[in-house]
């Protein structure tokens, strides 16, 4: 009987050790995400070259971002996509400490979401896209990029 005993405490062990080291490795990543994105916003705002890693919100696998500098004025970053896809952004220097302070924001929040709302009326269609960090409604300055044609994504047929 102790026999059976010992080895399921054993066993009980092994799992709880596994397990807390599998917790302790995604909070190590999630703690070098952070950072990352922290790096990339002082990058940003300076446009100054980078290229680092991060967990793509969309399928939650690492993908590659790059600060490239500036290029006929226009500070270049690009981004990778899910399944071939490219994010390229062409900012003017204007925009930077908005864009730098929004990835800051969210590096450092405990909390944040999107939410997406389409409204279909005929043919017409709505999307209305909520961001919110710390449950506090904010503007996404990205959002904007994608809808003014600052940000292009590329890659998709």
């Amino acid at each position: 009987m102790l026999k059976k005993t010992s080895s399921i405490l054993l066993l009980f062990f092994i799992f709880t050790t596994i397990s807390f080291a599998r917790d302790k490795e995604e909070i190590l990543t999630l703690h070098e995400h952070k950072k990352n994105i922290l790096i990339l916003s002082e990058h940003l705002e300076k446009c100054t070259p980078y290229k680092g890693e991060f967990i793509h919100p969309f399928n939650g696998q690492k993908m590659q971002r790059e600060v490239t500098g500036i290029i006929e004025e226009k500070c270049v970053y690009i981004e990778e996509m899910p399944n071939n896809g490219k994010m390229t952004c062409r900012y003017d220097t204007e925009q930077l400490p908005v864009i730098a302070q929004y990835y800051r924001d969210l590096a450092l929040a405990e909390s944040y979401s999107t939410s997406a709302k389409i409204t279909i009326q005929g043919d017409q269609q709505e999307v209305k896209t909520t961001y919110t960090i710390n449950n506090k409604e904010v503007d996404n300055p990205l959002q904007e990029c994608m809808q003014n044609g600052t940000c292009v994504i590329s890659g998709y047929e």
